[in-house]
């Protein structure tokens, strides 16, 4: 499902295409791997199965040898169509992050025969292969659950964001100031929407004015707060699963450190909930917003939690080399750079013809 959207560019019509696609490949997946769960349930009880070879060795324990081999030739058909699967989108991503200049130009030039993004793509490959000779299997499929994890939830944070996102280029027309103790905004009255007073703060975050189309204000608490819903999700990730004995044994500072971790969770999606949404009508969006998001943010992180700790190291070490390169060349080089720059080139002068057309009314009076 995720490969789909990839190839939305390529679609006659993605606005249909796109959903019917992902939902039909999220049930098609989801009967299979019920189907099989169930049937393999249902051979073997679960602690008998052996974890590597679960499917032949249940076979192979009712003595139906044609079917062990039937399924372990399939298994090499499943890598294989893996492999395809994950070399579809592999291009196609590179292209895109290259066109935009987040990463190196060379890596999303066409081919002239293969109309591929040859340089790219190989580049890629060889990377994955130097991957596959280092590490092991489970080492390698923990790190790509950790990615994959990740992925999912800055997916789901990207959801609360752009629906709760102000639209607008001309930046410069209001003015957001963050203090250490205690923030202010002030806006313009072009924005069609309530002013609030400069130290009503708890306004802001409970929108006590019933703002019912997106500002600047409300986009930047709920960036802040997305970020900060974040950070607790981890932090109950980190006690549930660190301080497990804790628990169990009912001690009352890990009883303490849970529930003021779930306070702050119930309290942050409330003030996103609080805040005025898109109303923007879309053929195919998440429903519930901000819970079903926050949930899946909230499970993603539990899960990287329960990841040994060697695959958090490489994990960093592989996020810090990417933010090497985003910060060393991809922010420089980035086409959104050069759009916002423009912008804000385009609305200094605007203001600064506006200032001197002032000047010079007064003084001809």
């Amino acid at each position: 499902f995720d490969v789909i959207a990839t190839a939305g560019e390529e679609t006659k019509n993605p606005k249909k295409s796109i959903p019917i696609s992902v939902i039909l490949s999220l049930f098609v997946i989801f009967i299979a791997y019920f189907s099989m769960s169930t049937v393999l349930t249902m051979m073997l009880p679960y602690f008998e199965q052996n974890e590597n070879a679960p499917l032949p060795y249940a076979f192979k324990k009712f003595n139906w040898s044609t079917a062990e081999y039937i399924v372990s030739f399939g298994a090499i058909f499943g890598l294989c169509a893996s492999l395809m699967g994950s070399m579809f989108p592999l291009p196609r991503v590179i292209y895109a992050m290259s066109s935009d200049g987040l990463i190196f130009e060379f890596m999303g030039r066409i081919n002239p025969k293969f109309k591929t993004p040859m340089y790219g793509t190989l580049l890629a490959g060889l990377l994955t292969g130097l991957l596959a000779a280092i590490f092991n299997l489970t080492q390698l499929v923990s790190m790509m659950s950790i990615g994959t994890l990740l992925a999912y939830s800055i997916v789901a944070a990207c959801v609360l964001l752009l629906r709760c996102e102000f639209f607008n280029v001309a930046y410069s027309s209001s003015i957001i100031r963050w203090n250490i103790f205690i923030f202010s905004f002030e806006v313009d009255d072009n924005e069609g929407q309530p002013s609030y007073d400069e130290n009503t703060w708890i306004g802001h975050l409970w929108n006590t004015k019933k703002l019912k189309t997106p500002t600047r204000i409300t986009s930047a608490i709920v960036t802040w707060t997305v970020t900060l819903y974040c950070v607790w999700c981890l932090l109950l990730g980190v006690i549930i699963t660190q301080l497990e004995e804790e628990l169990s044994n009912a001690s009352w500072y890990a009883i303490l450190l849970l529930t003021i971790s779930i306070l702050l969770i119930v309290v942050s999606l409330t003030i996103i909930k609080r805040q005025p949404m898109s109303s923007k009508e879309l053929s195919f969006s998440v429903p519930f917003v901000p819970w079903l998001p926050g949930i899946s943010i909230l499970v993603n992180f539990y899960l990287m939690m329960m990841l040994d700790s060697m695959t958090w190291v490489r994990f960093i070490i592989w996020i810090a080399i990417g933010l090497v390169i985003y910060f060393s060349y991809g922010i420089w080089h980035s086409k959104e750079r050069s759009i916002v720059k423009d912008a804000l080139r385009k609305d200094a002068d605007s203001s600064e013809n506006k200032v001197q057309n002032i000047v010079g009314m007064s003084t001809d009076h």
